[in-house]
């Protein structure tokens, strides 16, 4: 069912990134620490990282909180000397790794369509289409990667893909911690991909049943227990065009019925149904022939401990992007003339 549509982000490109980085689209609250010790938290695309501080009282929880915290000073100062004022310069913009989540994946994918090209948007663009692309069959898919950038003050300059660290191998690093891992959509698509999507008409997008279901997770350390749950609710869908809004979709979409006797735009008005529908041929992508947009799925995740008050994460979005070929179909009409009507001509 389709909710609301909303446009993306119509800023500067410099606007754009800053916002990016400072408030994600979608990204998830942080749940401080609990009476316990106990934290948990959104890291990378759609983990939730939970850990139980054992042993440790409130002032001590307290320090282990703020030492994670990065705090950046910048001092700007004067050297005076006698009748001389000497301006200090100006400091160079401080630059940091990130780790981009998927609900920050998504804006991207959105400025890739909607703003005039930058040096870090071509980047982002290879980067995608490296892990996108079957053309190259050494690079891992998407889904087995994470997405990296660099800030420099208010401006994105890099993009590069890692290696998704297995959650294995994180939770035998992590003394005392579990990491619940929302697995990436599963998407079933109508007209499959790798064909050609006509204009104006609706792609159908759902996620097959065995894969829309909660996901629990339970931690327990010296007794103390602390519990996640995540609920996947709804589709959010952006088709990459210039023109294009953000959809959302409450369930898990429909996929079209060929056996129901009804055609796709009928089929598309069904309540339970979640479409894409392009406007215009990808011929138009100045990137590419197609156009590059994005499907993500929409948790609500809460966590607690022991026996407590749920606590909310806020909802947690696991993006699929994917590339579509649009294609505007032309259709000729003969006029048949009836010839004893043609001869009285």
């Amino acid at each position: 069912m389709r909710l609301s549509r909303s446009s993306p982000p119509v800023k500067t490109a410099v606007g754009l990134i800053a916002a990016i980085v400072i408030t994600a689209f979608g990204a998830a609250p942080t749940a401080g620490a609990g009476e316990s010790g106990s934290t948990s938290t959104i890291v990378g695309r759609g983990d939730v990282l939970t850990t139980i501080f054992r042993n440790l009282g409130s002032g001590n929880t307290k320090k282990v909180a703020q030492s994670r915290r990065r705090v950046t000073k910048t001092k700007a100062t004067k050297k005076k000397s006698a009748g001389t004022n000497t301006a200090a310069k100006p400091a160079a913009p401080a630059c940091r790794d990130l780790r981009l989540t998927d609900g920050e994946l998504e804006w991207l994918v959105a400025a890739l369509g909607n703003h005039a090209r930058t040096p870090f948007l071509d980047r982002l663009s290879e980067v995608l289409a490296t892990h996108l692309l079957t053309t190259t069959p050494d690079a891992a898919p998407l889904s087995e990667v994470e997405i990296m950038v660099r800030q420099c003050g208010v401006d994105l300059v890099d993009a590069w893909a890692v290696q998704r660290l297995d959650a294995g191998d994180l939770e035998s690093r992590l003394a005392r911690s579990m990491l619940t891992r929302l697995p990436e959509p599963v998407l079933a698509q109508s007209p499959p991909p790798g064909s050609a999507v006509p204009v104006n008409e609706p792609v159908f997008i759902s996620i097959p049943s065995q894969h829309w279901h909660r996901v629990d997770a339970l931690l327990t350390v010296s007794g103390i227990t602390a519990e996640v749950r995540a609920e996947p609710f709804g589709l959010r869908t952006y088709t990459g065009e210039p023109t294009a809004v953000f959809e959302l979709c409450t369930g898990p979409g429909k996929p079209f019925d060929p056996t129901l006797g009804l055609s796709a735009r009928r089929q598309a008005t069904r309540p339970e149904s979640c479409t894409m529908r392009y406007r215009q041929s990808s011929k138009a992508s100045a990137s590419s022939e197609s156009w590059v947009g994005s499907v993500s799925v929409l948790w609500r995740v809460e966590w607690r401990v022991g026996t407590g008050d749920w606590r909310s994460l806020g909802t947690v979005p696991r993006t699929r992007v994917l590339e579509r070929s649009v294609v505007e179909l032309s259709t000729s009409i003969t006029r048949i003339v009836d010839p004893s009507r043609a001869a009285t001509r």
